[in-house]
């Protein structure tokens, strides 16, 4: 996270004090210092933090590739990358981890980027963001994690409404906060392309059940569409056919005539 040097003075003490505040933007900045009751003279980012010597020492030991000018937070990624056998984050997953206002490095990966997620959203006051990333959560565990479904992220219209009715419901919420922030992306049993067989959260709370009771009219609604949608590629797929054949037999036809008054004029030169 980015790190500002701040000159200033306090605005009850009229002292001069500096400081050094992490804010992800200037706004963010803006308020920290407002809270600090802080009147800022000058602001000068500060360059990232280097790695300790402790973290370059660890990252040793487990061999990783150290990379040249890695910050402190860059290095911390790349540890927990390799210690959670974590998969390339998308700029997808960044984009959920952006939405929700969280920090990531270019070292950050996704199973990283779920758990960051989860675990800032069960701050107080973020109850609705929470709901509504669980039930997209379940989304995608309901559609089976296609390319194609019809929802791309917490943010949609349809999602909130959701989180909207469930966020108010204790029992929902309190189930939501007791899953472990590991395994509350996922949920039930599945099988990795390699063969291995992996455990998610659990299906069987009263949030999962919840969140999919609501979810379960989207799904239907979705199922209908994608069929609709299917049957009039089919059905164009096959007039464009259709039309190919006709056009071909029409080329036919009149190749045919062609001949014909070519070997009538052939006819007409010989006899």
């Amino acid at each position: 996270m980015p790190r500002y040097q701040v000159i200033g003075t306090g605005i009850h003490t009229g002292r001069q004090r500096k400081r050094i505040f992490e804010a992800k933007n200037e706004e963010e900045l803006h308020a920290l210092l407002k809270k600090d009751q802080t009147t800022a003279e000058t602001v000068e980012e500060l360059p990232p933090l280097p790695p300790s010597e402790n973290q370059l020492q660890y990252a040793n030991s487990l061999g990783i590739n150290i990379p040249e000018g890695v910050s402190f937070d860059e290095l911390s990624d790349l540890i927990s990358f390799k210690q959670m056998h974590d998969k390339k984050a998308s700029e997808r997953h960044r984009g959920f981890a952006e939405y929700f206002g969280i920090e990531t490095t270019k070292y950050t990966g996704k199973k990283l980027i779920y758990e960051r997620i989860f675990n800032t959203l069960l701050s107080e006051g973020r109850d609705q963001e929470l709901a509504a990333w669980f039930v997209f959560r379940v989304y995608r565990n309901l559609v089976k994690g296609a390319d194609d479904a019809m929802i791309e992220g917490p943010q949609s219209s349809k999602i909130q409404h959701i989180a909207d009715l469930l966020k108010d419901d204790i029992r929902v919420m309190n189930s939501i906060r007791r899953y472990d922030s590991r395994y509350s992306h996922w949920f039930g049993t599945w099988t990795d392309p390699d063969g291995f067989s992996h455990e998610g959260g659990s299906k069987g709370t009263v949030a999962f059940k919840a969140a999919r009771e609501q979810l379960q009219y989207l799904i239907k609604e979705e199922d209908a569409i994608k069929k609709h949608v299917a049957q009039r590629l089919k059905a164009s797929t096959q007039k464009t056919e259709i039309d190919k054949n006709k056009k071909i037999e029409e080329q036919d036809v009149v190749i045919g005539l062609i001949f014909i008054v070519i070997l009538f004029i052939i006819m007409k030169i010989f006899t």
